[in-house]
């Protein structure tokens, strides 16, 4: 005796259980720590998603101005968005509301960061300069010169800014002196990122297609690798 096995029917219709729009038009993106918060640019504004869920928590608007970078305070209770107009703004990411905002510098800011203290930003800008702010005071600190052309990344560790141009240069400010520290050469293109493999090793990206290695109480290269990528970045929140 043939048992027949009957295929099992699929469904014709389906019930929308939820939809997800548009989180990204190009630009800045970063995530926070713990992975659960997603910090993107959509057109003139920044989303703020929940990761887990991938609602929308908060749609910043910066008023039809253009978004050129962006930064979160690592206790996550504040973003700053710079823009085209060259305004800088800090906002509160719990009520999603504007806190207070200031004049950047004198061409747009493309890379910021904050530091561990969550007290103050840097920014980097097209006019070649870095500027840290007081985010608390809205009121500039720190006014550093020496990049030829676009300042292209942006990093602190500690009381220390790395800063790298387009140029191919990478310069290292003291907080406390008020001065540049070092100059770094070893890329022949633009910096594209920064970041720390741990207190005494810097990593830098360029457009040349390799990252290079730094011991940071030496100041010389430890390691050069090929990527042979030239859009590669390195960042975290």
């Amino acid at each position: 005796m043939t048992s027949t096995v009957s295929k099992p029917k699929l469904k014709e219709s389906y019930k929308k259980e939820r939809t997800l729009g548009p989180i990204f038009t190009g630009g800045a993106v970063r995530i926070s720590r713990d992975g659960q918060t997603l910090y993107s640019t959509l057109d003139e504004e920044v989303m703020v998603l929940d990761v887990p869920s991938g609602k929308p928590i908060h749609r910043l608007n910066g008023e039809a101005d253009t978004v050129t970078a962006i930064a979160v305070q690592p206790d996550g209770k504040v973003l700053i968005s710079a823009h085209r107009s060259l305004q800088i703004i800090a906002w509160d990411l719990e009520k999603g509301t504007k806190l207070r905002n200031w004049k950047g510098h004198e061409a747009p800011a493309l890379v910021t960061d904050v530091d561990e203290t969550s007290t103050v930003v840097a920014t980097g800008s097209a006019d070649s300069t870095v500027k840290v702010w007081d985010i608390a005071g809205a009121y500039c600190t720190h006014n550093f010169k020496g990049h030829r052309g676009v300042v292209s990344a942006i990093k602190f560790l500690g009381l220390t800014l790395f800063s790298g141009g387009e140029d191919g240069t990478i310069r290292i400010w003291d907080l406390h002196k008020r001065a540049c520290a070092a100059v770094l050469n070893n890329h022949v293109s633009v910096v594209r990122g920064l970041d720390f493999a741990d207190e005494r090793t810097l990593l830098s990206a360029s457009r040349d297609k390799v990252v290079c290695v730094w011991d940071i109480p030496s100041r010389k290269t430890k390691r050069i690798i090929p990527v042979f990528e030239v859009r590669i970045k390195l960042e975290s929140c």
